[in-house]
C-alpha cells in the first residue's frame, strides 16, 4: 500500500475525531470527506501537488454540498415557534380585577395573575374574557375577547 494513501487515511481519521470532539456544526466534516477523496485519488495519482489540489477541491465541494443540505433541511423545519412572552399574544384570559387606562387591573392566564392594561381607553369589567394583544414589560395589553376559553 502506498505511503500517501495511509497518510491521507490517518489525516481523515484525525479530522473525524476532531469533528466528533468539536461542539460546532460539521466544521471538520468537509475536511474529513476531502481527505477520504484524496486517499482514494492517491491510488491513481502519486504526485503530492495534485493530491493537495484534490484535497482543496474536495474540501470546497463537500463544504458546498453540506451547505446545500443544511439549507434544504432548514427549510423543511416548521415555522418559528413563539416562546416566552411572545407565546402569550393571542391567548384568552379572564379579568380578575377591572382593567382601565387609569388603573391597571389583573387577568388570570393559565392560573397565573398578570397585571393588565387595556389597548384603548376601554373599561374591562371583572369576569370578562380578554385577549392578549401585546406584552410591554411585565404588563399584558388586552382587549375584550370574542373567543371562548
Amino acid at each position: 500500500m502506498n505511503g500517501s494513501i495511509v497518510a491521507w487515511l490517518i489525516i481523515s481519521l484525525l479530522f473525524l475525531i476532531a469533528e466528533l470532539g468539536s461542539p460546532g456544526f460539521f466544521f471538520f466534516f468537509s475536511f474529513f470527506i476531502a481527505s477520504l477523496i484524496t486517499a482514494i485519488s492517491a491510488i491513481f495519482v502519486s504526485n503530492l501537488m495534485i493530491q493537495l489540489f484534490v484535497f482543496l477541491g474536495g474540501t470546497i465541494l463537500s463544504f458546498l454540498c453540506l451547505q446545500i443540505w443544511v439549507r434544504f433541511r432548514g427549510s423543511r423545519i416548521s415555522k418559528k415557534q413563539a416562546t416566552n412572552m411572545d407565546a402569550l399574544i393571542g391567548k384568552v384570559a379572564v379579568a380578575v380585577k377591572s382593567v382601565d387606562s387609569n388603573n391597571p387591573g389583573y387577568v388570570r392566564l393559565q392560573g397565573v395573575l398578570w397585571v393588565a392594561r387595556p389597548v384603548n381607553n376601554d373599561v374591562i369589567s371583572e369576569g370578562t374574557l380578554v385577549e392578549i394583544v401585546d406584552v410591554q414589560g411585565s404588563h399584558l395589553i388586552v382587549k375584550k375577547s370574542v373567543n371562548k376559553l
